[in-house]
């Protein structure tokens, strides 16, 4: 991410199926914010890569709430993993079906991943 201290890439522990996702952050990143990739769609057996597709977020924190943005596939460190399912850019991804589990599942990132809930209220105790 470009910025020097503790980064993490992680499998992050949102209670959905039928999907992964993986969050990216520094402790010393100017912007202060998570990258995260969630792929969803078919993960049997039988499946491949082509069953499924991954969007790149950018979580940060504003303020009053979270906002989560829909970014494009070359602004994501996993803009490559093919194993996730092509990565959607920003406009394709907002007009995909599974947007609104998109944002349900980052709420879960936000509200259930204890590593991700740690960077935010550290952040919150350093303003």
């Amino acid at each position: 991410m470009g910025a020097p201290g503790r980064y993490r890439s992680r499998y992050c522990t949102a209670a959905c199926t039928n999907v992964a996702c993986y969050a990216a952050f520094s402790d010393n990143h100017p912007d202060k914010e998570i990258k995260v990739a969630i792929g969803m769609g078919e993960w049997g057996e039988e499946a491949s890569p082509e069953d499924r597709r991954s969007f790149a977020l950018t979580i940060r924190d504003g303020g009053a709430q979270y906002e989560v943005i829909v970014v494009d596939a070359n602004e994501s460190p996993w803009h490559d993993a093919t194993f996730i399912g092509r990565m959607l850019n920003r406009d394709e991804a907002l007009k995909h079906p599974w947007i609104e589990e998109v944002f349900h599942i980052s709420d879960h990132i936000l509200e259930d991943d204890p590593e991700v809930k740690a960077y935010f209220e550290g952040l919150q105790k350093n303003v």
